[in-house]
């Protein structure tokens, strides 16, 4: 790896801050990644799955509509989801169990999942016992989907819940979405390396490059015998390089006295 490193002072200093910003901004890239991208696409799934869960419990605000032969249409959630991108289930509950009543879930074999029982002992059977919405992430016939249940009931003591869930698979358009943001900012991240390499390769050879190329320039006279024991470097902007300047000179200073002494003797 130093095989491969410029000798120059002015280049490496351009290397290893362009490396370090392509290392920062590629952290950055990966925190959005596989952090804020899931996190917001869940906040945005589960806001998602809340409204249409209560706009669904208020279209089915009559007990009428809970009746057995109400319930009993198997097209009857249908239009609630979206070509199949949601899944849609009214459940009633009885003899202590969240049973589905009318769904658009499908099992495994194709059918409709009517008859089927929420497991008693989920976060979301509880949250419905105690009168609580329940908004998260579950599985579905080995299906991750993001899912809030709304708990119903009728002055008659008729109890049920409203579910709507979405599928992640469903969700390609609203993570494509997401992948395109990362790509727009790995990008502006790529643009910003390369001006901040064109402003240090600038910086470098303005700030430090011209003023060692003096400091070099009189040191290899006073090896060649040429120098000028006279001449200063500048030392006027009280950085780094000044220093070394400054003890150049007082090196120089100290040089020029010892000659004058024995030129005297």
């Amino acid at each position: 790896m130093s095989s491969l490193m410029p000798k120059s002072i002015a280049s490496r200093l351009l290397v290893w801050s362009s490396l370090s910003a392509v290392v920062v901004i590629a952290a950055i890239v990966a925190f959005i990644e596989f952090s804020m991208i899931p996190q917001l696409t869940d906040q945005a799934l589960a806001a998602q799955t809340s409204a249409l869960a209560n706009t669904l419990k208020g279209a089915f605000g009559d007990e009428a509509q809970w009746s057995d032969a109400a319930l009993a249409r198997e097209d009857l959630l249908d239009a609630s989801s979206n070509s199949g991108r949601n899944v849609a289930t009214l459940f009633m509950f009885k003899d202590g169990q969240y049973v589905r009543a009318a769904t658009t879930l499908k099992k495994e074999d194709g059918t409709r999942a009517i008859g089927t029982v929420l497991d008693p002992q989920s976060a979301a059977a509880q949250a419905l016992l105690a009168g609580r919405e329940f908004v998260g992430k579950i599985t579905l016939f080995k299906r991750p989907h993001m899912a809030s249940y709304v708990p119903v009931s009728f002055p008659s003591g008729k109890r049920g819940a409203v579910f709507v869930g979405i599928d992640y698979g469903s969700a390609d358009e609203m993570l494509d979405l997401a992948h395109r943001m990362v790509y727009v900012i790995s990008g502006v991240g790529i643009v910003g390396v390369v001006l901040l390499a064109l402003g240090l390769a600038y910086a470098i050879r303005v700030i430090v490059s011209n003023r060692l190329a003096a400091f070099r320039s009189t040191s290899e006279d006073l090896a060649n015998g040429r120098g000028d024991l006279t001449v200063r470097l500048d030392a006027s902007s009280g950085d780094e390089v000044a220093h070394v300047a400054n003890a150049f000179n007082v090196f120089l200073g100290r040089l020029h006295d010892m000659f004058v002494e024995f030129k005297g003797e």
